[in-house]
């Protein structure tokens, strides 16, 4: 499989993921000593802390989220690293009373690498959010 094709599967798995609310899924694409970061800033190292932070919002403010994946860019760095852009909306997440928050937009920009001929994993993973009247991905760059 080519480099683009894998690492846009990579994303999906990731989506699949998120919307089963499985943390375990969702966490298996990320490599043993990745970083994250959230949309809110809270920050956890590790397949292990990624895995953990998810089983939380799930149980809470996003266990009714879905992900949608709007745009996707991959820019290869060498062969076994890249940088990716990945243009997001999400509709049923909950603020922290409980209600309802309006459909969200936001850019997970990541870099994912591979060990050889291993499977490619998400090694830092920053997500912000932006409003959702702000210019989209650029064309052509959907998911595939």
């Amino acid at each position: 499989m080519k480099p683009d094709a894998a690492i846009r599967k990579l994303v999906g798995e990731f989506r699949a993921g998120w919307n089963a609310h499985d943390a375990i899924r969702l966490a298996a694409v990320f490599a043993d000593d990745a970083e994250f970061t959230s949309w809110r800033g809270d920050h956890v190292g590790g397949r292990v802390g990624v895995r953990a932070h998810h089983a939380a919002v799930f149980e809470g403010i996003l266990r009714d989220s879905v992900l949608t994946i709007d745009g996707l860019q991959v820019r290869p760095i060498r062969p076994d690293v890249a940088a990716v852009d990945v243009w997001w909306s999400m509709t049923g997440a909950r603020d922290d009373a409980g209600a309802l928050r309006p459909p969200r937009r936001g850019v997970m920009a990541l870099v994912v690498t591979r060990s050889g001929e291993g499977p490619w994993q998400i090694l830092i993973f920053h997500n912000v959010e932006v409003p959702r009247d702000a210019p989209g991905p650029a064309q052509g760059s959907g998911p595939g």
